[in-house]
């Protein structure tokens, strides 16, 4: 009777050794995958980082507005403020 309960303990030790090493070999191989995606997308956004660089340069802008566009930069102006001056009275009637 000790003998069945010792080799069914091994037994159940066996399986759970052998399904332990299988999750970590599985696991292992998802973190290996996992690894090369993020170093993929890493690379990828980098890229993309790049492309917004230049696609935002103000000299690219600059370009595209006036040979596309038709826009062109205005010249200055003066601007002036007229300020009407008022009598010492105050219209605030409270």
């Amino acid at each position: 009777m000790l003998f069945l309960i010792g080799f069914i303990a091994s037994i159940t030790l066996m399986l759970g050794y052998i399904w332990t090493s299988n999750e970590i070999n599985s696991l292992t191989r998802d973190i290996a995958r996992l690894k090369e995606i993020k170093a993929k997308l890493i690379t990828q956004n980098n890229i993309i980082k790049a492309d917004i660089e230049r696609l935002s340069s103000a000299d690219r802008i600059k370009k595209i507005a006036s040979q596309k566009l038709n826009m062109v930069i205005p010249k200055p102006e003066t601007l002036f403020v007229v300020v009407k001056k008022t009598s010492g009275k105050s219209n605030d009637r409270r």
